[in-house]
């Protein structure tokens, strides 16, 4: 019972004080039109009070939220100002804002948006109070999220990315020194964790803030992290299944090696010292391991370790630096601008749905017209089967909470009583994470807060109504209106990797002959990890739905085991040409066969383009010749890492074809 209490009850009691402070704050100084606010800042503050701290996403959010606002005001102006802006700007909301790890992110500017619809101003000097409104809950909001994060800094700290990289270090040297005892259960075990540490950490760089990753603090310092988690797994998959044992000295280079990543693991809270980077340093050179392959992969991991400690020193030394990256911003609004994108189609089915219902709610004089549109931008999911969900959970949820509000309304009528009922309905919003439950105290809120404002006449038929009509129009557009289903996503997604595989082959390529560019390997990685990421959410999404008994259809059902080996072997493949391309590019360009490079590369990529032909489903392909091995640099690592290349993409085309 207090563990329920503890969960579900106490992370409420930051956001219920957020919400009911700037609520009653702003009806006291600018009147009921303007307390609405508190509802989607509130949300955002639950956004922001979980990650660690920063200003500039408070100036962000704020300033968004004051160019919705205008719009808003804007769309109220004539029925044509109204078609257009209330299509184009909930478009612009998903294709600028959402982000693909949390597709509910984008909802308090929905909110915003929404709201100031339904509760309009007349006139410059109201719209100029609603601004200052703005602006005050959003100070507010800002002091609450500073003392929030210094009350409660500890556990803040526990999610941080500093303390998942800690985690990841000494997930390292566990590994090595299980290694170095013949413990596979405890590597494996390791390995698990350093998998799992890697995915949270790519999810906090990229996460919460699609371009977070472009900031030094956050992205540029911790990235190279993910990179040697990623290069440890498989290299300790080397030693799991080499041919020969481990010599003696080999397990006393991994024991002395595990020693350092612990000690690097102890210092990285403050200042690494020089004497243990020196050290990291001098062990790379004095001491090596009995297999040539492992030898030099263990040297290009400590020299990536080392330089990413060396960094996070200086980043240490000089918080306030910014790293001058050109962004790819324009590239990936470019990237999206397409039907085969789910954003792009979420967004279009998102306004195409709520537009009309916009301008219906505009035209009309029905009371709480706008409750129609605002339910309509809460179920529109990007994926069908989201939406179809929530719009049941929302309909148990309504039907249940207009029940409980018609009682405590016939026993608790007057306004004092249904503020307070306001204020439990508020509290038990942000108690819960089951969305049916959400929309029982969702309706018990807005109708208490209705009931304080205006009559009740016809309050709970309007509620209902609107709820029905909004999940018809959400399921039919999710079905008709440029759906997606999340099998299918699944497979454009896995396109995007076959696709970013081979770009980095023509990127290989031009390395080899002196074109490479700067910062390549993170702008690759990067854009892999999150994209393997997203598969992998969707396919556990896609789990859930089988646990419950719904039946797929067969070629989706036959599809969705492969799905892992996938991930695992396009994981491989990238970081081995990573690598080569690192060393490559670091080397002179005379070292290089390039009449070798050259044909092997073509092979490469015909393989992978048979890939992308079976995931497009095209059954008119000719199976691809097998990859003929060649020399293609006078250095035997680089050769073997080729090789092994050269494995996993033969691996891709075989669990590709394996699957219907």
């Amino acid at each position: 019972m207090l563990q329920f209490i503890r969960t579900h009850c106490l992370r409420s009691v930051a956001p219920t004080i957020e919400c009911l402070l700037l609520f009653f704050l702003n009806l006291w100084l600018f009147g009921m039109n303007n307390a609405s606010i508190a509802l989607f800042m509130t949300l955002s503050f639950m956004q922001m009070q979980n990650d660690e701290f920063r200003e500039s996403n408070m100036i962000k959010t704020t300033a968004i939220y004051l160019g919705l606002t205008v719009m808003a005001y804007l769309a109220l102006l004539h029925v044509a100002a109204c078609i257009v802006i209330n299509f184009f700007v909930p478009f612009a909301i998903i294709y600028l804002f959402l982000n693909e790890f949390n597709p509910a992110n984008q909802l308090p500017y929905e909110l915003c948006f929404i709201l100031f619809q339904m509760v309009p101003v007349q006139g410059g000097r109201e719209l100029g109070f609603r601004l200052l409104s703005i602006l005050m809950s959003a100070a507010i909001t800002y002091v609450l999220l500073v003392l929030y994060s210094r009350i409660f800094r500890k556990r803040i700290k526990k999610s941080s990315i500093l303390n998942l990289t800690k985690e990841g270090i000494a997930s390292v040297s566990q590994q090595l020194y299980a290694v170095a005892r013949n413990d596979t259960a405890a590597v494996q075990e390791e390995k698990r964790k350093l998998f799992e540490i890697n995915k949270k950490m790519s999810e906090y760089i990229y996460g919460n803030d699609e371009n977070i990753f472009l900031k030094q603090q956050d992205g540029q310092s911790y990235f190279p992290f993910i990179v040697v988690f990623q290069h440890i797994n498989q290299s300790v998959d080397s030693f799991l299944h080499a041919k020969h044992p481990l010599t003696e000295e080999d397990k006393e280079y991994l024991v002395h090696l595990a020693g350092l990543f612990r000690r690097a693991g102890e210092e990285i809270n403050k200042q690494v010292s020089s004497e243990l980077l020196t050290e990291l340093i001098t062990f790379s050179s004095e001491h090596e391991l009995s297999d040539a392959e492992w030898d030099y992969s263990f040297i290009y991991i400590i020299n990536y370790f080392t330089t990413a400690l060396s960094d996070l020193n200086t980043l240490k030394m000089h918080p306030s630096r910014k790293f001058r990256y050109k962004t790819r911003i324009f590239s990936r609004l470019r990237e999206n601008f397409t039907l085969r994108s789910s954003k792009m189609r979420f967004a279009l089915r998102l306004s195409i749905s709520v537009c009309p219902c916009l301008v219906f709610a505009y035209v009309t004089t029905l009371p709480h017209a706008y409750w129609l549109p605002l339910s309509v931008f809460v179920l529109t999911m990007p994926y069908y089967e989201n939406s179809l969900q929530k719009s049941f959970d929302r309909i148990i949820g309504t039907l249940l909470g207009i029940i409980i509000s018609a009682i405590l309304y016939y026993l608790f009528p007057g306004y004092w009583e249904q503020c307070i009922i306001f204020i439990l309905a508020t509290f038990f919003i942000y108690a819960t994470r089951r969305y049916a439950f959400t929309a029982i105290y969702i309706t018990c809120s807005s109708l208490s807060m209705s009931i304080m404002m205006e009559s009740v006449e016809y309050l709970f038929l309007y509620r209902i109504v609107y709820t029905l009509i909004a999940a018809v129009i959400v399921i039919l557009a999710s079905r008709f209106l440029f759906p997606t289903k999340s099998t299918q996503e699944i497979r454009n997604m896995m396109i995007k990797l076959v696709e970013i595989d081979q770009s980095l082959l023509k990127e290989l390529e031009n390395a080899a002959k002196g074109l490479q560019k700067e910062r390549l390997d993170r702008d690759w990685i990067l854009t892999s990890y999150l994209t393997s990421e997203k598969i992998e959410a969707r396919y556990r999404s896609k789990d859930i739905v089988l646990m419950k008994g719904k039946k797929l259809k067969q070629q989706e059902s036959d599809f969705l085991p492969f799905i892992h080996d996938f991930l695992r072997n396009n994981n491989y493949l990238i970081t081995n040409l990573t690598h080569i391309y690192t060393l490559i590019a670091l080397q002179p360009k005379d070292r290089v066969k390039i009449e070798a490079l050259e044909p092997l590369l073509k092979e490469f990529h015909q393989v992978l383009q048979c890939v992308k032909e079976k995931l497009l489903q095209n059954k008119e392909i000719t199976e691809p010749s097998p990859i003929q091995i060649r020399e293609i640099y006078d250095n035997a690592y680089i050769n073997s890492k080729m090789s092994h290349s050269a494995q996993e993409i033969t691996n891709l085309y075989q669990v590709v074809s394996s699957s219907r």
